[in-house]
């Protein structure tokens, strides 16, 4: 949904119309079109399947996207014990945009920049989205995210669409 209303706030620049929503990841016949750049994104059994070719589980960490929202240093804190780095991330370093509904980044305090915060295109109002377009999404992700989650071996609520 993000991916598409990030579209939606570009159209302008491209001066042409954007479908809606359900134009935009259902195919004519009412299926999803897997190769819509974020639907075929999301796909995260198969991006994991290729990695594991060459990585192994110990050395890829998954982060929860939406637990990377709601508490960043929880996080970053993950990726730097991951990474076996120097620790950087503390509560202080950060600043909450109730604006744009996400967290920004102090800089040090010899900069002169204030906040560090995303840009423009994120933090955008999602388009209302029906029931049953969730619904048919979900339906369609379930058994790749039941695979990815198997192959990844986590468990946690978005393994159980």
């Amino acid at each position: 949904v993000s991916d598409y209303t990030q579209l939606d706030m570009k159209k302008s620049r491209y001066a042409r119309e954007i479908p809606t929503f359900e134009e935009f990841v259902f195919n004519s016949n009412g299926e999803v079109k897997i190769t819509v750049s974020p639907i075929k994104v999301s796909m995260y059994d198969t991006h994991y399947q290729r990695w594991l070719n060459w990585f192994s589980r110990e050395q890829i960490l998954i982060i929860n996207g939406d637990k990377l929202i709601q508490n960043p240093i929880h996080e970053l804190v993950k990726v730097e014990k991951f990474l076996q780095i120097q620790s950087y991330f503390t509560p202080d370093i950060l600043y909450y945009n109730k604006t744009k509904g996400f967290y920004c980044w102090k800089p040090e305090r010899s900069s002169s920049v204030k906040y560090k915060c995303l840009g423009s295109a994120k933090g955008l109002i999602h388009p209302q989205i029906s029931e049953q377009t969730i619904s048919k999404l979900r339906d369609f992700f379930k058994p790749h995210m039941k695979i990815f989650c198997n192959l990844a071996h986590i468990n946690t609520t978005w393994c159980t669409l």
